[in-house]
């Protein structure tokens, strides 16, 4: 996402905004309500990296959780300390994260929340500066661990030709006859 994003400081938080997609096979992005969702059951690996900003005169700090299909995920919760400004620069930190997990049925969604101790705190884009391309203010992948991936089911496929037709028993019996006079 590369909006700026003013921190929430209510105690339940808000869901991080993703604005876009790159590439996609096997997950959904729905942007109007920040939620990926997991096309298909199977083991995942999520990792999101966050650039904070702190335009306030003294140190501020942003929690970080996931929320998995509506529920507060367990032991999710990173905090990041960002330093204040200084010199009218703000201080910055890049919070990275990476999680391993399954998501148990097809269509399971996840979100990223957050809540600051002060609404200085942002997640920032730093716009393209001459040769350095744009730093995004939110990345996140999620990646199906291959040995569990799933994709869609082909169609089936033709039928293949019938053999050849065996012999029935009374011709088996009557050519065992024969041989034998």
């Amino acid at each position: 996402d590369t909006t700026d994003q003013t921190g929430p400081t209510g105690a339940s938080g808000a869901a991080i905004a993703i604005g876009s997609i790159n590439e996609a096979n096997g997950i959904t992005l729905d942007t109007d309500t920040n939620t990926i969702i997991f096309d298909h059951a199977g083991t995942y690996s999520l990792t999101f990296s966050l650039q904070f900003a702190n335009s306030g005169a003294a140190e501020h700090y942003a929690d970080v959780w996931l929320v998995f299909n509506n529920s507060a995920y367990p032991d999710s919760n990173s905090r990041f300390y960002v330093p204040k400004q200084t010199g009218g620069v703000p201080g910055y930190v890049v919070g990275t994260v990476n999680f391993v997990d399954t998501a148990p049925t097809d269509g399971s969604t996840l979100q990223l929340y957050w809540k600051t101790d002060n609404a200085s705190l942002t997640i920032d884009t730093i716009a393209a500066s001459g040769s350095v391309p744009q730093a995004p203010g939110v990345i996140v992948t999620a990646t199906q661990v291959m040995y569990t991936q799933l994709g869609p089911k082909g169609d089936t496929g033709a039928t293949g030709p019938s053999g050849p037709t065996g012999a029935t028993r009374s011709e088996e019996h009557t050519s065992e006859l024969q041989s034998r006079l």
